[in-house]
């Protein structure tokens, strides 16, 4: 038997409005501070630009993060990577 899930309170919900508020923040710092060219820290990929082109999965587009959308296109693009991602995440 499925274990009921309780309704959300409001304190639940407005608690969860305000890390989504600042999940937006930092991810917007982030893309305002990365790299002009190459990964997020500068010219050359790291493990964060793939940490951050993973994300990307669940992104849907609803804030302007033009540098960290760049990373992620050249992460999924490596030839290394780009079979593997297709075949788990499609065009995601």
């Amino acid at each position: 038997m499925a274990a009921v899930r309780p309704k959300p309170t409001l304190v639940t919900l407005l608690h969860g409005r305000r890390l989504a508020a600042e999940l937006k923040r930092e991810i917007r710092r982030l893309d305002e501070t990365a790299a002009d060219e190459g990964g997020i820290l500068g010219p050359d990929l790291t493990v964060l630009d793939m940490y951050v082109a993973m994300l990307f999965i669940w992104f849907r587009g609803d804030l302007a993060l033009p540098r960290l959308i760049r990373v992620a296109a050249k992460v999924r693009s490596l030839p290394v990577i780009a079979p593997i991602w297709r075949r788990h995440f499609g065009d995601r």
